[in-house]
């Protein structure tokens, strides 16, 4: 720092607060029993109150699906499905790549493939989307 008295002064209120902070840092109290208690409807008639808290219980745990990771799971697989096309189309691309150049592959993908486009390595599918030819 360039000025030695503010920084000085910056240096005491770090030690007084380091040596003031844990004697005067003391948890609050956890809340009493009986204000849960006075807050919580009682039981509708026909219900004792430890039946009726068990129940509230279950529908908070059904409805909040707090155990269920049902949709990481799917994007995990989503994600794993989605990075493996990709992997895949790229791979076949640079297997067509080096065959660009023999006119061997090209007739014979000429032969199978009526819309077979040379100049990509691609023929035109039944699903009106571009395939590379292996």
């Amino acid at each position: 720092m360039r000025n030695p008295i503010l920084a000085s002064a910056l240096a005491a209120i770090l030690a007084v607060g380091a040596v003031a902070g844990p004697a005067s840092a003391q948890r609050p109290p956890p809340p009493s029993r009986e204000h849960y208690d006075a807050r919580r409807p009682p039981p509708p008639p026909g219900w004792n109150q430890r039946s009726w808290e068990y129940r509230q219980s279950y529908v908070y745990r059904r409805d909040h699906h707090y155990d269920d990771h049902s949709d990481a799971v799917i994007a995990g697989i989503l994600g794993f499905a989605l990075g493996a096309a990709i992997a895949g189309t790229q791979e076949q691309k640079a297997d067509v790549a080096g065959r660009l150049d023999d006119p061997d592959w090209i007739a014979y993908c000429a032969r199978k493939y009526s819309s077979f486009d040379p100049r990509s390595g691609t023929y035109l599918g039944y699903d009106g989307l571009r395939h590379y030819c292996r």
